[in-house]
């Protein structure tokens, strides 16, 4: 295929290893829309069978149109990768059902000429050729889309992060569920005092007490003598108050604004936005509806 460019030899390549891979499927879809187009040409002769075999027909090229769609996932995200368009994506999943189609609405058109069981009128022949190539068509463009849409949320999910950006995707009915599990991550730890979290909006808001590892000390020196470490600490004004703010867009990556006292960005502000991103990561690993980075169609 040295007359292709690249991009185009790589998806004619995926398209004949599917075709290969699913051949007993791929050859039931040329055989049924060959019979079909025969049947189309000299319908007179087939008037109450047409039906069945259309349906027929249509029946196993959804099959191998959602066949091909579930086996090509992984080179969908390979195309992307590489620099293949969400357009490119949507052609590769047509392309692949068209080309069967038209082999055999070729197929059923020769076979009409050779062996004829009436009358060839051009007509029906364009007729059949029609209704077999849009046949394949029209029953790949569901499995074209949601390949299209692999396409699209594999590029979203390759972008450059921002700094402020969690590398997950969260939804607004998520807002709840990581609220609780980022408070009882942050209850666990003996650097950090709570002083408050909420929900507001859709976002979420938290206000701490850093105590730092001398801080540490004193929260296991209180706790060792049965005093409340949270109500000692909670007012201690030697100890820098961190606040931060969970923007969630839905359906979009979380954004995290975290600062010291009045707004001032520190060290300290910088590694606690570090540790909410890593809590909003283990949220969806561990806890999360869709784990990770998984993307259902």
């Amino acid at each position: 295929m040295a007359f292709l460019d690249p991009k185009t030899e790589l998806i004619m390549n995926i398209i004949i290893k599917k075709t290969l891979q699913r051949l007993p499927l791929s050859i039931c879809m040329v055989l049924s829309i060959t019979v079909l187009t025969y049947v189309v040409i000299f319908k007179e002769a087939f008037t109450s069978s047409l039906f069945i075999i259309f349906i027929l027909a249509l029946f196993i090229t959804l099959i191998t149109s959602f066949a091909f769609e579930y086996d090509t996932r992984d080179e969908v995200m390979a195309l992307t990768n590489i620099g293949a368009s969400p357009f490119d994506i949507f052609k590769l999943s047509i392309l692949r059902i068209w080309t069967l189609s038209f082999f055999g609405s070729l197929i059923g058109i020769m076979l009409a000429i050779l062996f004829p069981i009436g009358q060839i009128s051009n007509t029906m022949v364009f007729y059949a050729f029609i209704l077999s190539n849009g046949l394949g068509v029209i029953t790949s463009l569901y499995s074209a889309i949601r390949a299209m849409n692999v396409s699209l949320l594999g590029r979203i999910s390759f972008r450059s992060l921002s700094e402020r950006e969690a590398p997950i995707i969260l939804y607004n009915n998520e807002l709840a569920l990581l609220k609780d599990y980022i408070e009882a991550k942050l209850r666990e730890r003996a650097d950090i005092i709570i002083l408050g979290i909420s929900n507001r909006g859709n976002r979420i808001e938290i206000k701490c007490r850093y105590l730092g590892s001398s801080g540490r000390e004193t929260f296991r020196m209180l706790t060792s003598l049965g005093i409340n470490p949270d109500q000692s600490l909670r007012e201690d004004e030697t100890l820098p108050i961190i606040e931060a703010e969970i923007n969630i867009m839905d359906g979009g990556r979380p954004i995290i604004n975290c600062w010291e006292g009045e707004g001032k960005k520190s060290l300290i502000s910088y590694s606690f936005q570090s540790l909410i991103q890593q809590l909003i990561i283990e949220y969806k690993i561990y806890s999360g509806k869709i784990r990770g980075m998984e993307l259902r169609g």
